[in-house]
């Protein structure tokens, strides 16, 4: 340890020997001197110092609980889906479900290969004409708790999209859709082969359909073909449940962005 004293200019002569007899006193203080080695605990933590810690906990504990319940909720859509209709897929196709690990099932059986937690995919083959059928369905994002606040204010459906591979050869070409109005127009704009072969949207009513759904066909001979008695029944009944039906030979997705 190391005791310095500085003077001024002026400090000398009668002043030096009481400042040399402080720091000689210093020095014996400074020897004599002991201090504490033990840390002050402060008895009363104060809590309220944390509170942004305490919002961050309260926000991962509810995202913890959200994805636990969401994802929960979702599996359990997909299994009652297979209960319901699987004895339906099993009387059309021979071979129904997936398997693997990543496999949601009511049973130890095939079923949906889950793609993420609110998206499952199954593939069924083995039907006469029919090269496979693929069917996705992407339910609402439970897991996640940003995109269940915002579905409060803009909700969106659990829907299942249902994707039929023909046989090249089993049947004649064109390019038909039945949408609802707004999904129509989307449609038109946004498809290849459906704005470069169906240039006219029609109404529904006019081909026997609700007013509600739009066509949108190359010929009309593939229209009444297609929209028989019993599809338009159908239609009528459970038209809005029913996005879009999009029949194509030349289907090639969404147009290219230039």
């Amino acid at each position: 340890m190391l005791v310095s004293l500085a003077l001024g200019p002026d400090g000398g002569g009668d002043e030096l020997r009481p400042l040399l007899l402080l720091i000689f006193h210093l020095m014996d203080k400074i020897k004599r001197l002991r201090l504490s080695k033990e840390v002050p605990i402060m008895i009363r933590p104060r809590w309220d110092a944390y509170w942004l810690e305490g919002i961050l906990c309260c926000l991962l504990a509810a995202y913890a609980l959200a994805y636990a319940v969401g994802r929960a909720k979702n599996t359990s859509i997909a299994t009652n889906f297979l209960k319901l209709h699987k004895p339906l897929l099993d009387d059309n196709f021979t071979l129904v479900g997936e398997t693997g690990l990543d496999v949601v099932a009511a049973s130890d059986e095939r079923g949906w290969r889950r793609e993420a937690e609110h998206c499952f995919t199954m593939w069924c083959s083995g039907r006469l004409c029919c090269e496979g059928m693929l069917l996705t369905l992407k339910l609402i994002k439970r897991q996640d708790l940003v995109h269940v606040l915002l579905g409060v204010v803009r909700p969106t459906p659990d829907t299942l999209l249902v994707r039929v591979e023909l046989g090249k050869d089993d049947s004649d070409p064109f390019v038909l859709c039945v949408a609802q109005k707004k999904i129509a127009t989307r449609l038109a704009k946004e498809m290849q082969d459906l704005s470069v072969f169906c240039p006219e949207r029609r109404a529904g009513d006019k081909h026997g359909l609700p007013t509600a759904l739009s066509v949108l066909s190359e010929t009309a001979e593939a229209t009444a073909g297609v929209l028989d008695a019993r599809v338009c029944a159908a239609l009528a009944q459970y038209h809005q449940h029913v996005q879009y039906i999009h029949i194509s030979d030349r289907y090639s997705g969404p147009k290219q962005m230039e």
